[in-house]
């Protein structure tokens, strides 16, 4: 652990002091939420206060994250995660089958075909349950009947809501017991985190950022907010690090198109494109046109910041606004002089931990995007209101584009979105186009 003066490490004998274990009954009974992470793990003590043991209900649908992922138990894939559809005899599953075994052990195959591989392990128990419904969490049975058809794999067919479900016997018409699809499952990793972040003394925080956020919420990008780590340094202080030298920042190449660092932020103004690197910026008067430049951001812009983290321009009332740190820059009308710097906690909600990746005015919308890992908050300038749904995840706003996105802003009527060397542009929240910002917008390859 690099922010903290702390050694974590395994033991293989002895006393540890924290013990992490699976368990099915203690502590769960009568639990149907996922949304609370102190419902799907324990932190408990033993009576002296000292040995701590981390408890995580085997029920759930342990994963990545992002669906069936979990390693198997047992036969001989050495852990392997299963591999769905996979083949066995002449049939193909979609999900862990009892099939060949007189022990009705549930397995699966970790490739795509055991007849040819003879690669397999257990199934845990945390991947084969539902949740909800009236069916005591059992698995889903495949295929079953309902309205007539017969179905290979969850369905929403039914409900109005769009929520997955299945049957839990072979014909839901007369059995009627059915349960909610655990199609993504809990982060294993999450999870874990928030636990350990007890077991460290943290309490829970009600900034949605932070992991120990009382709400489960699944972040593919993991890391630790701002209020994590001060809180973390508030208890075991800073770790000293080996003094070192002041790096020199290098001088960016006079050509774009060598770039080697990321983009930090880009602004449509004035019909023309303005890309912030470091403390420098590019100027583009025409997409596919190489871009004028490199010029200090301070020579520009004097009173605002000598580093642009995000950057989002509007209508004249909005001006162009500037990111860096946890602080905003608004330059309106032709003078290039702010009457900022503002903390941007001031846009409302907890925002003191923050860490703004970009920001995009929508002029359609007149909503101010800000864009933080995984999430987005939205916010109204003219009415000076941040939505109160804030935070959402940035893929129930815009489903084709990924976290951690380093810069975006509206041009033609259209959303950029740049992450690396890549770009996806929306019109509204419909994806038309992904392609190669470098080629595509700065023309580095005519």
């Amino acid at each position: 652990m690099s922010i903290v003066p702390l050694q974590i490490k395994s033991l293989a004998q002895g006393q540890p002091d924290v013990v992490i274990r699976f368990t099915e009954s203690h502590g769960f009974e009568g639990v149907e939420s996922d949304e609370v992470v102190d419902i799907v793990s324990l932190v408990l003590r033993d009576v002296e206060g000292e040995n701590l043991e981390i408890l995580f209900n085997e029920r759930q649908f342990w994963s990545f994250g992002e669906g069936r992922g979990l390693f198997t138990t047992g036969g001989n894939a050495e852990g392997k995660p299963c591999v769905f559809p996979f083949t066995y005899g002449a049939r193909t599953y979609n999900i862990c089958t009892t099939d060949g075994r007189s022990d009705q052990e549930r397995w699966c195959a970790t490739t795509d075909n055991y007849n040819t591989d003879l690669k397999y392990g257990f199934c845990p128990n945390s991947v084969l349950t539902t949740v909800g419904g009236n069916s005591g969490k059992s698995p889903c049975f495949f295929p079953f009947n309902f309205l007539g058809r017969s179905y290979n794999a969850c369905t929403s067919a039914g409900r109005f809501d769009g929520k997955l479900w299945c049957s839990t016997t072979a014909d839901y018409e007369n059995d009627q017991k059915w349960g909610f699809c655990t199609s993504s499952g809990i982060s294993l990793l999450l999870t874990a985190v928030h636990a350990f972040g007890h077991v460290l003394g943290l309490p829970h925080n009600t900034d949605p950022t932070s992991i120990m956020f009382p709400l489960y919420s699944y972040q593919r990008s993991f890391h630790l907010s701002r209020a994590d780590i001060n809180s973390l340094q508030a208890i075991f202080g800073i770790k000293a690090e080996e003094p070192a030298e002041s790096p020199i920042q290098p001088e960016p190449p006079s050509d774009i198109c060598r770039l080697s660092s990321k983009i930090d932020a880009i602004a449509s103004l004035n019909n023309h494109t303005i890309i912030f690197v470091g403390k420098h910026y590019w100027n583009v008067s025409e997409a596919g046109q190489l871009p004028a430049g490199p010029s200090l951001v301070s020579s520009r812009w004097p009173s605002g910041p000598g580093q642009v983290q995000a950057a989002a321009e509007g209508q004249s009332q909005i001006g162009l606004l500037l990111f860096s740190g946890g602080n905003m820059w608004r330059f309106a009308g032709p003078s290039n002089e702010s009457h900022f710097p503002e903390p941007i906690s001031n846009l409302g909600l907890n925002l003191s931990s923050l860490r703004v990746d970009a920001a995009l005015y929508i002029d359609s919308w007149k909503l101010l995007l800000l864009l933080d890992g995984e999430l987005l908050w939205r916010y109204n300038m003219q009415q000076e209101r941040m939505d109160p749904n804030a935070p959402e995840k940035i893929q129930d706003l815009f489903p084709q584009l990924p976290g951690n996105i380093d810069a975006a802003f509206e041009h033609g009527g259209y959303l950029y979105f740049v992450k690396g060397v890549r770009y996806w542009v929306f019109e509204g929240q419909v994806l038309m186009h992904e392609g190669f910002f470098i080629s595509d917008w700065l023309g580095c390859d005519k």
